[in-house]
């Protein structure tokens, strides 16, 4: 986990109350609500994710890589012809 940094931002008044109101409906504070929605937002959770996917993946080697990017080129070829 990377360290907290304290920031200050000026939100809309109704944006707020909803976010105090998720938070405490969830038993969350409402800096945790705020850095879900912008890890969503910036699609930090989405690259967090594909990460611990590629982690628990045997590595591939690039002649592997090389290879599958041959038969997929060739298989595209083969769907467009008669």
């Amino acid at each position: 986990m990377m360290a907290k940094m304290k920031v200050t931002y000026a939100l809309d008044e109704a944006v707020v109350r909803a976010a105090r109101m998720h938070a405490a409906r969830k038993d969350l504070r409402d800096s945790e609500v705020v850095e879900v929605a912008l890890r969503e937002y910036l699609g930090l959770t989405l690259l967090e994710e594909l990460r611990a996917v590629a982690a628990a993946q045997p590595p591939i080697s690039l002649e592997e890589v090389v290879a599958e990017q041959h038969a997929a080129r060739a298989e595209t070829g083969r769907a467009g012809r008669p």
